[in-house]
């Protein structure tokens, strides 16, 4: 079973998307007067398991129209505003010729362009819940401790990627800089987890609600390497 974890306030934050505009997207791939190029612009991105970055809506549409066919029955799983803005973050998921199934995260806006997707193949799992909770709580406990250099260190991939609507930030060192506020002894920081949805053995999405001094919403990316430890693969707020 995939882990779901929908807290009581949920309705606060978001809800599915109208029905119609969830199938536009899926529609577009054999709709000529509905170009899945329109979802898309220049500054998008696609993001793969490995972290590789794919910008631009003609490099991103080519990649899907080779990997996806017949792709129907989207589904949303959970969608949450971004405070201040039109955008959403969701979790979802969609059938390729009803052969394979895929779910994704994606960042898009109100007239449902994409600002950023990541989009793999469902598979059977092991149950990471108490792994992710427990690694949630060390990147709180050393971002409160106001240890950057160690958070970093120990809590993102090598090749971290870090998205906050503008262009991407990409390694532990940009990621460190960015996050040098974190240092102030008066900074403090809450995770609460909105929706946790597993999708493999090693790659889980999270979407959140941060309280302390940062209020808004993150997501996080999380993928277990080869040494057995979940670090954040993408970690994106506003």
């Amino acid at each position: 079973m995939r882990i779901i974890l929908l807290f009581l306030f949920i309705s606060a934050f978001g809800a599915c998307s109208d029905q119609s505009q969830k199938n536009a997207w899926i529609s577009s791939f054999n709709n000529e007067e509905n170009s899945l190029s329109d979802y898309y612009s220049e500054q998008s991105y696609l993001v793969n398991r490995a972290g590789k970055l794919i910008q631009g809506k003609t490099k991103i549409v080519q990649q899907h129209l080779q990997q996806f066919s017949a792709p129907h029955d989207l589904t949303i799983q959970c969608s949450v505003p971004v405070t201040g803005s039109g955008n959403l973050y969701e979790i979802g998921s969609f059938s390729d010729q009803g052969k394979t199934d895929f779910q994704f995260f994606i960042i898009r806006d109100s007239s449902d362009h994409r600002l950023l997707e990541m989009i793999v193949p469902d598979s059977d799992y092991k149950d990471a819940g108490k792994e992710i909770t427990a690694r949630r709580n060390e990147w709180m406990k050393l971002c409160n401790a106001h240890q950057v250099e160690a958070l970093v260190n120990d809590l993102y991939t090598e090749n971290a990627l870090y998205y906050n609507f503008k262009p991407m930030i990409t390694g532990r060192s940009q990621l460190a800089a960015t996050y040098s506020y974190m240092n102030r002894p008066q900074y403090s920081l809450e995770l609460n987890p909105i929706c946790v949805e597993q999708v493999s053995d090693n790659l889980v999405f999270e979407i959140g609600q941060c309280s302390g001094s940062y209020g808004g919403q993150y997501v996080l990316v999380w993928l277990k390497e080869k040494d057995g430890q979940w670090r954040i693969l993408l970690d994106a707020n506003k």
